[in-house]
């Protein structure tokens, strides 16, 4: 050993570099498991989930109330929303259901009732389709539709 100490810089350095080199490979595989993400659940939800709220929206906005649909793929991981507004447009008070993917092949779908948060429910990709889709929507727009008339 020297007398030094670089003996043990030495040995302190070898193991950074093994540390870093196994968090730079973990990095990578985040990253790569991202866009697979990105692209699996960004097809499901952009051929599968947004046509069904444009199509909702489209019916509620017929009926005169107050709808559109937002969307974000600009990077991050994608997700779709649906925005009501039932009755008079300055009524609006943040009513939306938010269909979010996640890691693990999940969307998360949020709804928010007159700007309060109410229980989120977690889907597989296999559990996106017509009839999970229907339900959901239907008590989002149930509830909506029966706060504005509390608030009316």
């Amino acid at each position: 050993m020297a007398k030094d100490g670089t003996d043990e810089l030495g040995e302190i350095l070898a193991a950074y570099d093994k540390k870093k080199e196994l968090v730079d490979r973990s990095a990578s595989a985040k990253a790569s498991q991202t866009e697979k993400t990105k692209e699996d659940c960004g097809n499901l939800v952009f051929t599968q989930v947004q046509p069904t709220l444009r199509a909702w929206s489209e019916r509620m906005t017929a009926a005169g109330h107050e709808s559109s649909i937002g969307d974000n793929n600009d990077g991050g991981l994608p997700s779709v929303v649906l925005f009501l507004a039932p009755g008079h447009p300055s009524a609006r008070k943040g009513s939306s259901i938010q269909f979010a993917c996640q890691q693990q092949q999940v969307i998360y779908v949020r709804p928010t009732v007159e700007g309060k948060a109410q229980p989120q429910v977690e889907w597989t990709y296999g559990e996106v389709g017509p009839g999970n889709m229907t339900k959901v929507l239907s008590n989002f727009v149930r509830s909506v539709l029966n706060a504005s008339l509390a608030t009316g």
